[in-house]
């Protein structure tokens, strides 16, 4: 049983989705060496032991224990013609099940495979896994406002705003506001009726003039660091 969960992978038209081990450090070392600088706007403050194969086969083998747990999938992303290059992260993370039955959803992918729609095609069989094979009921995604590919991508594969979170994580050195995302499994988390108000549309007239002000902050943050 353990081997098979070793083994873990899907396969879509163009990627093969992988969980790996500490054996694989040199492969995401050179991933995220690769993507700093593109990453450093959404990422937390990391110093330069984070981009050692060093680092990377601790933080491997701490993921692979959350996912021989039950607690996680960390899929690595690599295009099927390109096997041995990691392209991108499609990460499921505190999974609960009982009563609750959810998990957390988070990704990123290579700079230079932007725009292709890579992304979407990996979350897409993720989210069919998650709740056709694992039975989760509720899926969760925190976005920053001015992250608009990935607003963007949250909304293609089914997920619906359901709040803003406060000063939710820390990035960049900053505690940052966040938009929850959400995907149930049994319909639309705002389910219309012929007499409520469309919600999410609702919710998203609120948070406008919130989201304009922060991508214009994000984005002269990002400016900042890149200069």
């Amino acid at each position: 049983m353990a081997q098979e969960k070793n083994d873990l992978t899907l396969q879509t038209e163009r990627l093969v989705l992988r969980v790996l081990d500490q054996q694989a450090a040199g492969k995401v070392a050179d991933y995220y060496r690769r993507n700093r600088l593109f990453h450093d706007p959404w990422f937390p403050v990391r110093d330069e032991q984070s981009f050692t194969a060093q680092q990377q086969a601790l933080n491997l083998a701490e993921e692979h224990k959350a996912y021989l747990a039950g607690r996680a999938i960390p899929f690595w992303l690599f295009l099927t013609d390109d096997p041995d290059r990691i392209i991108g992260r499609l990460a499921i993370t505190q999974i609960v099940y009982g009563s609750l039955r959810s998990a957390f959803l988070a990704w990123h992918l290579d700079q230079s495979c932007q725009g292709r729609g890579l992304a979407f095609e990996a979350g897409q069989a993720c989210v069919k896994r998650l709740f056709a094979d694992l039975g989760l009921h509720r899926l969760e995604a925190v976005i920053r406002p001015g992250n608009r590919r990935s607003i963007a991508l949250a909304r293609r594969l089914g997920f619906d705003l359901e709040g803003l979170c406060p000063r939710y994580l820390k990035i960049n050195g900053v505690w940052s506001d966040h938009l929850r995302f959400v995907r149930l499994s049994d319909g639309p988390l705002w389910p219309k009726t012929a007499d409520q108000e469309d919600v999410p549309h609702r919710l998203l007239a609120e948070l406008t003039h919130y989201m304009t002000g922060q991508a214009q902050a994000d984005q002269a943050e990002s400016s900042g660091h890149r200069n």
